[in-house]
């Protein structure tokens, strides 16, 4: 094969396609700054490849001069212009705008010193070519043109590996762009940087030339099957636009003969002037209606209907806001997004334990749905393809992938299912990163794709209608949950009057135990107390020792029964809600006092030291002073039991806006697992049994109902067995303008 032919194909085809591309591009627009760059990108290829061409058939060395220089007008912006593109799409743009800069300043040097010597016929850049191997012309560096070399060799490596590490954590439609981009800027500079070993005098023929138009094709694939670049717009335009000049160059003509034969048949006059003013001024007049005019009829031609995104989600915006009802607010959706994007098929399906179920749907046949819906394990299916792909299932792509070996599906059936029925996107529905169903569309009217901004839209109104449609499922859920409720109070009522009969006899019954507790076992228990107190004093005469120490015992065993019918009368009482306090500011010192020196007595049996601890200028507490008489008493005589050697210390000081009492002693602690519930009712900790077998369990818990009636609270501290334990509790304050402010953190 002649490699002249060859090389000449390559950079004529190069030439065609990147014109074709740059035009797309630029008639699609550029407001994109991808767009722009790999516009240019294109348009410095097309310099390379129609100068390279033209190096060819030069037939001179000045000739040959200037097609080399402008070929290396593109040669130097194509790397350039690349490396820009590759890191927008990338993302890395910002992240290496230092070391790019170095590359624009490079190659804007380079590009001024080639421009001065095409336009100055000066000797900066490239100012000798030779024949090497084939070819008749190939360039010779010397000196700058050096600096040239840095951006054909650095600029690809760098490219390739910001593409293949973005390729790497890629995943879905943007893995199959990116895998795109690299086999076409791979055949790109592969194909066109053949030629530098030669420049280089490498004899290597740069026969790898034929991969440049690889890259156009490529490229062209990525932008059209992809959805690299829209082309929606592209067919309306370019339609719209050849009316447009069909009909202007139409009516130039008639109306300018007409104008013609008026002035010149009828008036006389010369009319060149006259009829070229009047042609500016329809032009002016009738330009922009007839051009929105063809627009809407190509539209409709090409079964298109355009939507204005910020007007379709204010809709949807509304419609989610004004309706609860769930049918309702599914069977809305529905219509105003198959409006919208002239869809044939619209369907939403949502999750219900686990099942999927149809929601609405618009455009299926009944088997169709039915066949779809019922598909085996779907439900699995759709969650695992979803989490896959990380976003919506564009069918299109996915068909395209699977059948390139590129994407492995989790159901190849339901794939093709999918595809024969005419379904073009399943769009995930999530709340909170938990998927409650989907929505899907199928192919528009008009064959289009989707575009990017269709997708974008779309995902957005995704978003909207999952908060939607939960919201509509709590609103169902509470509507019925409310007259499920109604009914159930309705029953309630019946049992709550029966109920309370039932407590009001339960009320008395209490009352009468009370009364029976009252009178009829304090009645007989105090003259046992009578009768065995005069025994014991001789009231009746002497008695004998073992006489008197049976007597002794029947007459303590009767004081711990009068003690529990005490107890638990106070109890009653307080849980009743009918003992009577006289809250009012009391000097806890002052009552504290005189219970400690009565102590004192008891302590000094035991050989323990009773001391007590008053904070200087202590506030005064609110409480009852005999209920309080009862709790420190309590607490104390409760150490002083179990606590055999050592002290007891009594503190009483202010905590913020409460006055403490602590009693802290040296006796048996308390288990752990005793503290949480040693204030209740006959409760009381492991080993008491043995060191004190009268306690009743009643004492601590009756002192915790007394504080807790007066609005304080108690509390027991221990660090375990043998190790002491400490009582406290707190009474709010008197005055709480005394009230000390407790440091936060």
């Amino acid at each position: 094969m002649d490699l002249l032919l060859l090389y000449k194909t390559s950079y004529l085809l190069t030439a065609v396609g990147g014109t074709f591309i740059a035009i797309f591009i630029f008639s699609k627009g550029v407001k994109k700054r991808f767009n722009l760059l790999y516009a240019l990108t294109n348009i410095s290829l097309v310099f390379w490849s129609v100068g390279r061409y033209a190096l060819l058939f030069a037939d001179s060395f000045d000739s040959a001069l200037f097609w080399g220089r402008f070929l290396h007008i593109g040669s130097i912006l194509v790397h350039l212009f690349f490396l820009h593109t590759v890191l927008i799409f990338t993302k890395k743009d910002k992240d290496r705008k230092n070391p790019l800069l170095f590359f624009y300043i490079n190659s804007l040097f380079i590009f001024s010193l080639n421009l001065c010597d095409m336009l100055f016929n000066t000797n900066f850049f490239l100012s000798n070519l030779a024949p090497k191997m084939v070819f008749p012309w190939v360039e010779v560096p010397i000196g700058l043109y050096n600096l040239h070399l840095i951006n054909e060799i650095v600029i690809p490596i760098w490219a390739f590996f910001e593409l293949l590490t973005a390729y790497k954590k890629s995943a879905g439609i943007l893995k199959a762009q990116l895998r795109y981009i690299i086999m076409s800027s791979f055949f790109g500079f592969i194909g066109g940087n053949s030629v530098v070993p030669l420049i280089y005098n490498i004899p290597i023929n740069p026969v790898f030339v034929f991969m440049v138009p690889l890259h156009i094709f490529t490229m062209a694939y990525a932008i059209f099957k992809l959805r690299l670049m829209d082309i929606r717009l592209i067919i309306v335009r370019s339609i719209t636009f050849s009316f447009l000049v069909l009909i202007v160059t139409a009516a130039f003509s008639a109306i300018s003969a007409l104008i013609a034969y008026s002035f010149t048949n009828v008036a006389g006059l010369k009319s060149d002037v006259i009829s070229s003013v009047l042609v500016v001024t329809f032009l002016v007049a009738f330009y922009h209606p007839l051009h929105r005019a063809l627009e809407r009829l190509t539209n409709s031609f090409l079964y298109k209907k355009s939507y204005n995104a910020d007007e379709l989600l204010d809709k949807i915006n509304e419609t989610i806001l004004s309706i609860l009802n769930l049918d309702k607010l599914l069977a809305a959706l529905a219509a105003i997004l198959s409006r919208a994007f002239n869809l044939e098929k619209f369907s939403i399906v949502l999750f219900e334990n686990g099942k999927l179920k149809i929601g609405c749907q618009i455009g299926f046949e009944e088997q169709v749905a039915s066949q779809l819906i019922n598909f085996k394990n779907i439900e699995k299916i759709l969650k695992n393809e979803l989490r896959k792909i990380k976003g919506t299932l564009v069918m299109e792509e996915i068909k395209a992938r699977y059948e390139n070996k590129e994407f492995i599906p989790e159901s190849p059936e339901l794939l093709e299912l999918l595809y024969r029925n005419d379904i073009a996107l399943v769009v995930p529905l999530y709340i909170k990163k938990q998927l409650i169903g989907a929505a899907v569309l199928g192919v528009k009217k008009s064959g289009d794709l989707y575009t990017g901004q269709d997708l974008k839209v779309i995902n957005i109104i995704a978003g909207q209608a999952a908060i939607a449609i939960e919201n509509a499922r709590l609103y169902e859920e509470q509507r019925k949950f409310n007259i499920h409720l109604k009914n159930e109070v309705r029953k309630a009522t019946k049992d709550l009057a029966a109920a309370n009969k039932e407590l009001m006899r339960l009320d008395d019954a209490k009352s009468e135990f009370l009364s029976i507790a009252s009178h009829q076992l304090r009645t007989p228990s105090t003259a046992v107390k009578g009768y065995t107190s005069m025994i014991l004093e001789g009231s009746f005469g002497k008695i004998s020792k073992p006489v008197k120490e049976g007597v002794e015992k029947v007459f303590w065993a009767n004081e711990r029964l009068l003690n529990l019918v005490e107890s638990l009368l106070n109890i009653s009482r307080i849980e009743a809600g009918r003992e009577d306090l006289d809250i009012k500011p009391v000097d806890m010192a002052a009552i504290v006092k005189p219970i400690i020196e009565d102590f004192k007595i008891k302590a000094k049996e035991k050989k323990l030291k009773l001391i007590m601890e008053v904070e200087p200028r202590l506030p005064k507490a609110a409480g009852d002073v005999s209920k309080i008489k009862e709790v420190v008493s309590n607490i104390i005589d409760n150490s002083l039991k179990y606590t055999n050697e050592g002290e007891i210390m009594v503190n009483l000081h202010q905590e913020s806006q409460s006055i403490v009492f602590a009693c802290q002693d040296t006796g048996l602690g308390i288990e752990p697992d005793d503290l949480p519930r040693l204030f209740n009712k006959f409760v009381r900790g492991k080993g008491m049994m043995q060191v004190h077998t009268e306690g009743t369990g009643l004492g601590i818990y009756y002192a915790r109902l007394l504080v807790e009636s007066m609005g304080g609270r108690i509390w027991a501290e221990s660090p375990g067995k043998n190790k002491g334990a400490k009582f406290s509790f707190s009474l709010p304050m008197a005055d709480k303008s005394k009230a000390r402010r407790v440091k936060s953190g």
